[in-house]
């Protein structure tokens, strides 16, 4: 249970709003979460180097490398066909809405661009691979998470925030067949998509609000 993370900088005297007054229940409505999906080695690959994904709230989960459409597919479809082969962890990331566009703006400069094949190309697959492409998504949303160039490094890094308590750890075990509750809301539609949104606009409505209640408390003289 936790108030809204920006405090009255989100200009609401109500800290519990952002979840519908309900913050045992409900996750916020405004999309204040990043979700990074560590798979350890599958039990069918010779990749022992595992492999990452990255989701944000309402937009799903976004994945280089994994089987063709892996953009912005559902959580839950993702994280249990991916538990059939492997064990994966899940690591709940806060954001704002000004770091989620960016993470957002990063993934989608390298959309169409195909991974270099590690066998051909080892030099560059070492510079781009789903580790660097999340990596790189994380550091234009502020999320200082370091040079990372292997899925575990990147797994790594995040465990230790997850340890200082800046981050949220969720385990899913191979062969579990199921997501956990938590990650209910990187279904695709699952909360209002925050990068759609007007960031000037919902300042200016914040300001508003402020100022009415400056207004409301301090009447001005007739």
């Amino acid at each position: 249970m936790s108030e809204d993370p920006k405090l009255f900088d989100a200009g609401d005297y109500n800290l519990f709003r952002y979840c519908h007054n309900d913050p045992i229940d409900n996750v916020d409505p405004m999309g204040l979460d990043t979700l990074v999906i560590y798979g350890e080695q599958r039990d069918d690959s010779s990749n022992r180097f595992g492999h990452v994904s990255i989701g944000m709230t309402g937009q799903g989960v976004f994945s280089f490398g994994t089987q063709k459409g892996d953009w912005g597919i559902s959580a839950k479809n993702f994280i249990t066909r991916e538990s059939e082969h492997r064990t994966q962890r899940a690591f709940i990331i806060r954001t704002t809405a000004e770091q989620e566009a960016a993470i957002h703006k990063s993934l989608e400069t390298r959309r169409d661009k195909p991974l270099p094949n590690v066998y051909r190309h080892p030099v560059d697959a070492y510079n781009d691979n789903c580790s660097t492409r999340v990596r790189d998504a994380l550091n234009a949303g502020d999320q200082k998470i370091g040079n990372a160039h292997f899925p575990g490094s990147l797994a790594n890094a995040l465990e230790k925030e997850a340890k200082e308590g800046k981050v949220e750890k969720v385990t899913i075990p191979a062969k579990s067949n199921s997501a956990p509750e938590q990650l209910k809301q990187f279904e695709p539609g699952a909360q209002p998509n925050r990068t759609d949104f007007k960031i000037e606009l919902q300042k200016d409505k914040a300001a508003e609000i402020i100022s009415n209640l400056e207004h409301g408390l301090n009447p001005k003289p007739q």
